[in-house]
């Protein structure tokens, strides 16, 4: 067994042991799927209108990054915000993004 995996096993699943981890992480895809492991705030986040989730996002951002990183990521998120707006973020699904992504190839950016 590796150092590597004993490390990144134990600070990600409290566990150095790897049958224990394998159970640990059995457990939390089930969770996942079938949508237990959200926390209340996640569930709050979720149903925000995109745009309100991205102004959520921007104003968390002081003193994670430089001042220039957050005005980098308003200008990112201007076309993001125009294309999906009101619809909360629990809605938008792959076919939501590749329209987006069309929709910005079409427009020539």
């Amino acid at each position: 067994m590796s150092r590597f995996w004993e490390f990144t096993t134990a600070a990600s699943l409290g566990t150095t042991d790897r049958r224990e981890a394998f159970a640990i992480e059995k457990k939390r895809v089930a969770e996942i799927q079938q949508g237990k492991a959200a926390t209340t705030a996640d569930r709050e986040f979720a149903r925000m209108p995109f745009s309100e989730a991205a102004e959520a996002f921007l104003k968390e951002r002081p003193g994670h990054v430089s001042e220039r990183s957050i005005q980098f990521e308003k200008e990112r998120l201007k076309p993001l915000k125009e294309f999906f707006g009101m619809k909360p973020i629990r809605k938008i699904r792959g076919d939501d993004i590749r329209g987006y992504q069309c929709a910005r190839r079409e427009a020539g950016r």
